[in-house]
């Protein structure tokens, strides 16, 4: 019905998936998780001692924290950050930035041009009703994930130390945000007394 009468492609093969597995498929599972793990180092690491890359920077999710209960109808923004725990790759997140109201609001463009996603699950991200909603989100924080090699601990590590002294001071840290003092990004409405 999704696929027929929704059009949506990409949300019913999600939802083809879940159903109750034996033995037997949990085994195939499991060979096939192995075999993308191992897939996936050789393309993002390389083989011996050439390796591809140090690290991967990557978004954390398509959009800043969800509200609570959020995750109830948008598991699927997990993806992002769930492929590097299938692979066993060490992850470390740095806040970049802080959304920004007037920045961060989806604009008419966006909305009119043609969705290559699941129009379910934007709709319920980016619908009249959606989770997206900037006003709301005001402060919150948006960061990046530094992504390493298996057993890379130390080196991710490592890496965010390079990358959030390169960003410089933005106003995080215990105590840093208020809904009235801010920097590195949205400033808040001053509050009425």
């Amino acid at each position: 019905m999704i696929r027929n009468f929704v059009g949506d492609t990409k949300f019913a093969s999600l939802l083809s998936q879940s159903h109750k597995t034996s033995v037997r498929q949990y085994y195939n599972y499991v060979a096939d998780k192995i075999a993308f793990e191992e897939q996936t180092r050789v393309s993002l690491w390389g083989e011996g001692p050439d390796f591809t890359f140090d690290a991967v920077l990557a978004p954390v999710q398509a959009i800043p924290a969800l509200p609570h209960g959020g995750c109830d109808r948008l598991a699927p923004l997990a993806c992002s950050t769930l492929i590097y725990n299938i692979v066993d790759s060490p992850v470390g997140v740095i806040p970049v930035t802080r959304v920004d109201p007037t920045r961060d609001e989806v604009s008419d463009e966006w909305r009119a041009a043609p969705g290559n996603g699941s129009k379910i699950i934007e709709g319920e991200i980016y619908g009249p009703k959606g989770a997206y909603n900037p006003s709301t989100m005001q402060g919150l924080p948006v960061g990046v994930q530094v992504v390493g090699q298996p057993w890379g601990e130390e080196k991710v590590l490592a890496m965010m130390h390079v990358v959030d002294t390169v960003l410089g001071p933005r106003g995080f840290g215990p105590g840093s945000w208020a809904p009235n003092k801010q920097t590195g990004g949205a400033e808040a409405p001053e509050k009425d007394e």
